[in-house]
């Protein structure tokens, strides 16, 4: 069977899924799984979700499961969702049989036909995605070739590269973020379509675009999806050649990104962006304001979240400005380490000394400074605060700041330690402000 060896003994999503093919075919319609969770079952993995192609129409589809057990997501595309009724369970998405017509807005197309296996393997994107599998007879039905791809492990467009591509830019990056998570070649004739096409990427909105950076910068085969990125041209298409000025593929600073990002392991989405904003954004003979302001703005094009685009800004920031970390005071190893990036930023403190041959002494002293220092002691509860400050005649200012901050270095310098020595302090550096 396809799915032989896999452990799908208890697996109430494989279970639901294989009623709805069952029951679509008890009612006399053709029915199979497609695209995704074929080819991952070809290639030994257990399908994340699971897509039903079927010849029954979306009225026919909610009249057999029923309509409270079904929502019409995309019924004029043919395109209904048939819920579990059990959080547990994924729903499975069930798309009548079709051939798109024309597309208008480089994504979705402006009228559907309905049609035969055969004719909606053809409108898919990539042979191995136009895969449809009879679960019930353990039956693949293959029109476009998939499984000979997979097996060759080649990255192919279905039919035309051009015409695929032309449908959907989105497309052109799907296709090389494949080809990296797979380690897979592309076909030469995909591949002089995607160069050809790359600069039409622009036209994709933003929020799909970072859905595929985000899925390709956490892929252990990211180096590789960057290097396809940088020599299709779909990365000069991305908000990163416009906001940089294009890419220079040899320069030190994109060769030591590409090498740091290789040697992390399992790294999230903004520390792997980091990595890239250093190598391609950070200006070192400009202000941390400036340099914020360049990274604010990659991250606005993108639509990323004001967490991603703050923690990977921190992390670009800091990076590299603790040498010697032996000799620096308390005060600035615990305002670094209490922070809640310090992880990614040791990672990649560690990353970089490897992929540059440097020593890696200094990131050890932090890693080893991190774990032998109790959360009490790396970062105590501040011993005095505003209200503190108000009452001793401070007013609220840049002057309180700098008294609240040097009061806070010399008790994270373990100086002081009660709030009585604090107020003692404050004493002291109040005719100063």
């Amino acid at each position: 069977m396809i799915h032989s060896g896999l452990q799908l003994e208890n697996n109430p999503d494989y279970d639901f899924a294989f009623e709805v093919v069952q029951r679509l075919q008890q009612a006399g319609y053709t029915a199979y799984w497609a695209g995704g969770c074929v080819r991952d079952f070809l290639l030994g993995k257990i399908p994340k979700d699971y897509d039903v192609a079927t010849s029954a129409l979306p009225d026919q589809v909610r009249e057999l499961f029923g309509r409270k057990m079904t929502l019409a997501v995309g019924a004029a595309f043919g395109v209904v969702i048939v819920r579990s009724g059990r959080r547990e369970i994924a729903d499975v998405e069930v798309a009548t049989f079709r051939t798109d017509l024309d597309y208008i807005d480089g994504r979705r197309p402006s009228q559907v036909v309905f049609s035969t296996p055969a004719e909606d393997a053809q409108r898919r994107d990539l042979t191995f995605n136009g895969l449809f599998y009879d679960p019930m007879a353990d039956e693949i039905h293959d029109f476009v070739g998939g499984q000979a791809d997979l097996e060759n492990r080649i990255v192919r467009a279905i039919g035309t590269p051009a015409d695929r591509f032309e449908e959907d830019k989105l497309r052109l990056l799907r296709t090389v973020r494949f080809a990296a998570h797979l380690d897979y070649e592309i076909a030469p004739e995909t591949w002089d379509a995607i160069c050809k096409n790359a600069d039409k990427l622009k036209v994709v909105s933003a929020e799909r675009i970072a859905q595929e950076l985000r899925r390709m910068f956490v892929d252990r085969h990211r180096v590789q999806g960057l290097h396809l990125l940088k020599e299709s041209g779909l990365l000069d298409a991305t908000p990163f050649g416009a906001i940089s000025g294009g890419i220079k593929e040899h320069r030190p600073e994109w060769q030591h990104a590409l090498e740091t990002a290789r040697l992390l392991s399992s790294p999230g989405f903004p520390l792997v962006l980091a990595v890239i904003e250093r190598a391609l954004l950070y200006a070192p003979d400009e202000s941390d304001e400036l340099n914020r302001h360049r990274f604010a703005e990659l991250g606005r094009e993108l639509r990323l979240s004001n967490q991603e685009i703050d923690h990977a800004s921190w992390l670009v920031l800091h990076h590299q400005r603790l040498s010697q970390p032996q000799v620096r005071p308390l005060s600035e190893l615990k305002r670094l380490l209490v922070s809640p990036c310090a992880e990614d930023f040791l990672h990649w403190e560690r990353a970089a000394a490897v992929a540059s041959g440097s020593s890696l002494d200094d990131v050890e002293f932090l890693e080893r400074f991190l774990e032998n220092t109790p959360p009490e002691v790396l970062d105590p509860p501040p011993l005095l605060g505003g209200h503190d400050l108000i009452a001793a005649g401070i007013p609220a200012g840049p002057g309180m700041k700098l008294l609240l901050d040097q009061i806070r270095d010399a008790q994270l310098n373990l100086e002081i330690t009660t709030r009585e020595e604090g107020l003692e302090l404050l004493g002291r550096l109040k005719p100063n402000v």
